[in-house]
């Protein structure tokens, strides 16, 4: 089989060759409409060994958890329909696999959001009839950093998971379950190889089925995540989410990020904000913040005489009248090395082992 490439997803879309692409992959509905014709054994005969699989590739809170989900399942019943944005709890899924006798399994949708505690607490909150539900990450949720500790009965089954899981029930699939599965690995592929376009491709992201810019942004960001962590794992691990207003790749440690400074009126942190690599600090509670600020300004000037090429200026977050949530020390546009994910990370690793000094 030919090698899969994003220029032949591109030519896939143009043409129109996948239904569920051209129905909109990013819309969750799409994922709702084949999913309730799929998980359906009379359309699908492996549908039951199709959710098994599913159970085991989650991610569970603890193993305790995984195998008391496997054991269930187990148990589910031979046959079952699917059905979408039923009640469930205290809220209401977006699909429910059910059996005229026996019990039900909630599946929650995710493409390009995460899930909400409060909504998947509430779901979880009758354990009686619904002890464990599964929730699909099928975009960029997918390369997220989630922590399922906090979803009630709900374990995470990501994208990779699914194809990994389901690779060798494919053939047994009705046609649609075939085409949904393709959307998947153009997906996946989208989500892994996005530093196999060039800066110029780039800039036309939709013609590759990127869904916005920040897509692209995860996509490319999941990659240096990756790097940094399996290259670099001596300064702390990354973590990727969203910030909102940008993509967001944060180093989460207590000696290269995170420390306290300013006399403990603040702690610093490094982050890539899209394509720009932030030196920030978070100024504490209760503390003088304009030490923290005094401080910011000593360490641009520090960094002004002994690491060049960054940006000036100090950007204060506030929600109303609060404190700023951070404040920009310095930042790096790294956009001109944006070719491979081990030259951003390189890049990255130098700044901060460089500006380590000054800190």
């Amino acid at each position: 089989m030919a090698e899969l490439t994003l220029s032949k997803v591109e030519d896939r879309l143009d043409k129109g060759c996948n239904p569920v692409e051209v129905a909109g992959y990013g819309r969750e509905a799409t994922h709702k409409g084949y999913l309730t014709w799929l998980l359906n054994t009379w359309h699908w005969s492996d549908a039951k060994e199709g959710l098994k699989r599913l159970v085991k590739g989650a991610k569970w809170p603890n193993d305790s958890h995984r195998e008391d989900a496997k054991r269930w399942i187990h148990n589910f019943p031979k046959e079952f329909w699917c059905e979408y944005e039923r009640p469930v709890g205290g809220g209401k899924v977006d699909l429910l696999v059910q059996a005229e006798y026996g019990s039900k399994l909630p599946i929650e949708l995710k493409t390009d959001s995460v899930a909400r505690n409060g909504q998947l607490q509430k779901m979880s909150s009758d354990q009686e009839n619904y002890p464990f539900g599964l929730i699909l990450c099928l975009g960029s949720s997918a390369v997220r950093d989630d922590r399922v500790d906090k979803y009630g009965c709900f374990a995470l089954v990501t994208l990779d998971a699914i194809l990994d899981e389901w690779k060798d029930l494919i053939s047994s699939m009705p046609r649609p379950g075939r085409d949904w599965i393709e959307s998947l690995r153009h997906e996946q592929l989208r989500l892994t190889n996005a530093f196999d376009l060039t800066p110029d491709q780039r800039e036309w992201w939709w013609d590759y089925g990127y869904r916005t810019d920040k897509h692209l942004s995860y996509a490319l960001l999941s990659s240096v995540r990756k790097t940094l962590n399996d290259k670099h794992d001596d300064l702390g691990t990354w973590e990727l989410y969203d910030g909102s207003y940008n993509t967001v790749l944060n180093l989460v440690h207590d000696d290269w990020s995170w420390r306290s400074v300013a006399g403990g009126n603040a702690e610093f942190y490094w982050e890539f904000n899209n394509e720009n690599l932030f030196l920030k600090i978070h100024p504490c509670e209760d503390r003088d913040e304009q030490i923290a600020r005094e401080w910011v300004e000593e360490t641009k000037e520090k960094v002004r005489e002994g690491y060049p090429g960054f940006k000036e200026g100090v950007r204060a977050r506030k929600v109303g009248k609060e404190r700023p949530q951070s404040i920009s020390v310095v930042k790096w546009e790294l956009k001109d090395d944006f070719s491979t994910a081990h030259c951003v990370a390189d890049r990255a690793v130098d700044i901060i082992r460089q500006c380590s000094c000054f800190l």
